[in-house]
């Protein structure tokens, strides 16, 4: 359930529809691409290699900055796939895999950096 005119949902952790480069890292393999929404416990995203379902990642997140003078904010966590779906990109025409991804390793001051950057930017 979303608050009214906020796009913040009303949950213990809200997400945000917000499309954010990222990169996944495994033993095997670099990703950079797309947040689809994003929370203080966990993000999703599309991706065109499929990740299987419980995979440990390394998230690199860069929240932009709303004060041009700053530099952007780095967020770095551990998570699990806990979703994978396939799904054909319509813009693309080719398949595709919408994953979500759960911080199962995150820092306090991590979190906190997610949370004040999903409160500054909710209602966008």
């Amino acid at each position: 359930m979303e608050h009214r005119n906020t796009g913040i949902e009303n949950r213990k952790y809200p997400r945000i529809k917000k499309r954010l480069q990222f990169k996944i890292r495994t033993d095997d393999f670099v990703v950079v691409t797309e947040s689809i929404n994003l929370s203080c416990i966990g993000v999703s995203c599309q991706i065109k290699d499929k990740i299987p379902f419980m995979t440990r990642l390394k998230i690199v997140l860069r929240l932009p900055c709303s004060d041009e003078k700053k530099e952007d904010i780095c967020v770095e966590c551990y998570g699990v796939v806990v979703r994978v779906e396939k799904v054909l990109s319509k813009s693309r025409g080719i398949t595709e895999y919408h994953i979500a991804i759960f911080f199962s390793e995150i820092e306090e001051e991590e979190r906190e950096k997610l949370s004040d950057y999903i409160q500054e930017n909710g209602n966008m």
